[in-house]
């Protein structure tokens, strides 16, 4: 989505499989099926996502990007796409897949040629807010993709995380955002920040600087790169390999994301969305909605609304924003009152018949797999161990989780236990 002084809002859309009348029924169901397991067209999306920006961008615009669930990992990741090679101009479609490319590259040649790529034909550009609804860590059922700059990414000004209290499936961890960490190696993606990366990139620049000519032969570029320095995530890196963004905007160690991540009852498409038709008025996913949409009014990012559609979701604008005469007479004030009745809707865990009907036996086959798992505890340290899932709930790594003010009110009124674990008595309760 853009945000655009002569206020135009322009939506992303990346989720077709194939493109209509290529194929029959039977092979869009099967490629999206293929997608869910080993996410097949994750590259895709992220690329059709990155092709919208670079024909729609114009010098003024605000990025802003959300997605839920494989699609808040594409989003996470567009944006680390951004962060990494930068925006090409208009009319570049054919440069995208080697962008592309480059930037799925965690080698220190790959890092370099990043560099070079984003400083001679790219453009810098921010994320002005990045809302995100349950990400999971595994990208593909069965088989997990990892993509740079998903975990971490200071090009992304505020990052907001909604994230499911109850959702119990195996394959569907919560991907929190990463903090620093002691023992980056055990980091599953590879994406935790590492505090000292100067010494690095002093020494990258010196070597790029002894190599002289052969750089140029490096880059494939005229112009050889300068020293620089950021804070980032290293996404898919070996442990042997050098950090994937070594030579990025000189600046980007100094930008700090306002992060705020908030746990929400219900389980994963309660938190992001389908679990009921448009037609039922009450949900655990409208408290999650209202919340997203407070965020964005409350950042100024400078999104503008359509207030038909707000007001169907009983959104109240003007609570929360400066009064904005060129815009349209706002819905009356009745949002604030839904959020204690959508807390009394029921959950819909897909691991039982009730919610997920004969697909529940499907998802108790991974539960009952010896299956790896790997977690950040409160302090940053990560854990990896196998394990037989069970069913069992979410392990919330942080001390003090925020929990959305709506859970305590499910609490007290439904006698309600999360099924996520957590040091019980830490919880701070948000709006």
């Amino acid at each position: 989505m853009f945000c655009r002084r002569e206020l135009v809002s322009l939506a992303i859309t990346l989720w077709t499989y194939f493109k209509p009348g290529v194929v029959s029924p039977l092979w869009g169901w099967l490629a999206k099926i293929a997608d869910q397991a080993v996410a097949w067209y994750l590259d895709e999306h992220v690329m059709q996502g990155y092709t919208f920006l670079m024909q729609n961008y114009r010098d003024g615009d605000k990025i802003c990007i959300f997605g839920f669930s494989r699609g808040a990992y594409t989003a996470r990741a567009l944006a680390g796409m951004l962060y990494k090679v930068g925006l090409l101009g208009r009319d570049n479609p054919e440069q995208v897949p080697f962008a592309y490319k480059v930037y799925k590259r965690s080698d220190e040649n790959g890092a370099v040629l990043a560099a070079g790529f984003k400083r001679t034909f790219a453009q810098d550009v921010k994320v002005e807010f990045l809302g995100v609804f349950d990400t999971v860590a595994s990208v593909g059922v069965l088989v997990k993709k990892n993509l740079p700059f998903t975990a971490a990414n200071s090009a992304v000004k505020m990052f907001r995380h909604a994230l499911s209290l109850d959702e119990r499936r195996a394959k569907f961890q919560p991907n929190l955002y990463h903090r620093p960490s002691p023992n980056p190696a055990k980091d599953p993606q590879h994406a935790s920040q590492v505090v000292a990366h100067a010494s690095y990139f002093k020494r990258l620049g010196r070597e790029m600087m002894a190599e002289g000519a052969d750089i140029k032969k490096r880059l494939s570029f005229k112009r050889s790169p300068r020293t620089s320095s950021l804070s980032s995530d290293h996404s898919d890196m070996g442990k042997d390999e050098a950090p994937a963004d070594a030579g990025l905007s000189e600046d980007a160690e100094l930008d700090v994301t306002d992060v705020k991540e908030v746990w929400f009852s219900g389980c994963h498409a309660d938190v992001g969305g389908g679990c009921v038709t448009d037609s039922v008025s009450l949900s655990l996913a409208q408290i999650t909605l209202h919340w997203m949409l407070r965020e964005v009014v409350a950042s100024q990012c400078g999104i503008i609304f359509d207030n038909e559609a707000l007001q169907r979701l009983d959104f109240n604008y003007n609570q929360f924003t400066v009064a904005q005469p060129q815009l349209q007479p706002q819905p009356q004030p009745i949002e604030a009152n839904q959020d204690p009745l959508d807390a009394e809707m029921p959950l819909h865990d897909q691991l039982t018949i009730k919610a997920a009907g004969w697909g529940a036996p499907m998802w108790w086959v991974l539960e009952l797999m010896p299956l790896e798992f790997s977690n950040q505890d409160g302090r940053g340290v990560w854990h990896t161990y196998w394990s037989i899932h069970l069913g069992r709930g979410r392990k919330i790594p942080d001390i003090g989780p925020k929990f959305h003010v709506s859970v305590g009110d499910r609490m007290k009124n439904l006698k309600y236990r999360p099924n996520a674990q957590w040091v019980s008595g830490t919880e701070q309760y948000v709006k």
